[in-house]
């Protein structure tokens, strides 16, 4: 499928055909999303919708100890996706170069008659 050696992998200059005809092997960052967008997406997550959903329960029997409790347990969840969606956000920018990342090290296999 890639017609390239297991162990030896690419020589230089097959390399360097595959960089011209197929361009740089560089990832691309997908669209980023907005903080409201990024709550949205926690909000609507199934587990945070029952919360709610008992929460609301609790409050109409008047349980504010379990009402605040499940609410906070909601809260927490939302903050903790978003943060984590974040997370994802910044990783995928610096997988993709687009934060001034570059590679230390470029190494190149070749081989070598003896």
């Amino acid at each position: 499928m890639l017609r390239s050696h297991h162990a030896r992998g690419l020589t230089s200059s097959e390399a360097v055909a595959r960089k011209v005809a197929f361009g740089p092997n560089l990832m691309t960052a997908g669209k980023q999303h907005g903080l409201m967008k990024k709550v949205w997406d926690q909000v609507a997550n199934i587990l945070v919708v029952i919360l709610l959903a008992a929460a609301i329960v609790a409050g109409v029997l008047k349980d504010w100890v379990e009402l605040g409790f499940i609410g906070a347990v909601a809260i927490i969840n939302v903050v903790i996706g978003v943060v984590r969606e974040s997370t994802c956000d910044w990783m995928d920018l610096g997988a993709s170069g687009e934060l001034g990342a570059s590679p230390k090290l470029r190494a190149s296999w070749e081989l070598r008659s003896s």
